[in-house]
């Protein structure tokens, strides 16, 4: 795999599970606060997610744009395979470890944010286990969904940078007759006499 193969490789499911971590603890506030979760997101420090989705947009444009070259570039890379239920749930993991990283820094950092165990279970907290789930069978679909479109590109990009060969030899040389096709033509030869 090439070094841009693999950054393309690195970069679709980081996009997707770095959205995927938004998207959970948005939903996570929602369903802790109810209607009540835009000013609990911003008593509690959370107004820089708001910068942060249109990077993240950005960042989902830049993935799929550098997908499409690659397959259109012809780039050798294999999709990663595997059990779908193994690479979700590692999805589902990393999707946990960015919303519990991220509720402890501002647990610590932020006044009026809860500090602590409390940052991640309090006010509805655990639901983030089972949307982190939900969200990683999301992600494998969207990274697998960016995969097959680069195999798609790929395949036609491979024909395309294939060389057309119509003889192994120059084409002056593969207009002189093989011998045997000479030799075919003399006829056969009685044997010496004697």
């Amino acid at each position: 795999m090439s070094r841009a193969g693999g950054i393309i490789a690195a970069l679709r499911p980081a996009a997707v599970v770095a959205a995927g971590a938004i998207a959970v603890h948005q939903l996570r506030y929602l369903v802790g606060y109810g209607g009540e979760a835009p000013q609990a997101l911003q008593n509690q420090g959370h107004a820089y997610l708001d910068a942060l989705i249109p990077l993240l947009a950005l960042l989902g444009g830049l993935t799929l744009l550098a997908t499409v070259l690659a397959g259109m570039a012809g780039a050798s890379q294999r999709p990663s395979r595997g059990v779908p239920m193994v690479r979700a749930l590692m999805y589902a993991g990393a999707i946990l470890a960015v919303f519990g990283a991220q509720e402890t820094i501002e647990g610590v950092l932020v006044a009026g944010h809860p500090g602590g165990v409390a940052a991640l279970v309090a006010h509805g907290g655990l639901i983030a286990l089972p949307l982190a789930v939900g969200f990683g069978w999301v992600v494998w679909a969207a990274v697998r969904g960016l995969e097959a479109l680069e195999e798609q590109l790929r395949a036609p990009a491979a024909q395309r940078r294939r060389p057309r060969r119509t003889s192994a030899f120059h084409p002056a040389v593969s207009a002189i007759p093989a011998p045997a096709a000479i030799a075919g033509a003399a006829g056969p030869r009685a044997p010496p006499s004697g």
